[in-house]
């Protein structure tokens, strides 16, 4: 039983190739999650590069960022573009408000 599973597990990775890690900067790694929620890694990586292309991985250029534009980079991601972009405009309305948040979740948990 095992392996068979091993060997669907090396198929699979073999098809698909190496999954690109997430970023390591806290703002953009949520922007990859509320992107990643309920579609494929392609499409989320399509709405990522989007997003950078404008510029807007950062909260207050995603804040000064044009809505119609926006709304185009998180519609590649699939359904929920709306909602997708709510979550986004929300997370930079909070870590514009507590600027130094990013630095707070990188920090120890006893911070």
């Amino acid at each position: 039983m095992n392996g068979v599973l091993d060997a669907h597990l090396t198929r699979l990775r073999r098809f698909y190739g190496p999954l690109r890690p997430p970023p390591t900067e806290p703002f953009p790694a949520y922007v990859w999650e509320v992107l990643a929620a309920g579609t494929t890694p392609s499409r989320r990586d399509a709405a990522f590069k989007a997003l950078g292309r404008i510029p807007a991985l950062t909260p207050d250029a995603l804040h000064r960022a044009p809505r119609a534009a926006l709304h185009a980079a998180t519609a590649l991601a699939g359904p929920m573009a709306d909602q997708r972009l709510d979550a986004l405009l929300r997370a930079a309305a909070v870590f514009r408000r507590h600027r130094d948040l990013d630095i707070r979740l990188r920090g120890s948990l006893l911070a």
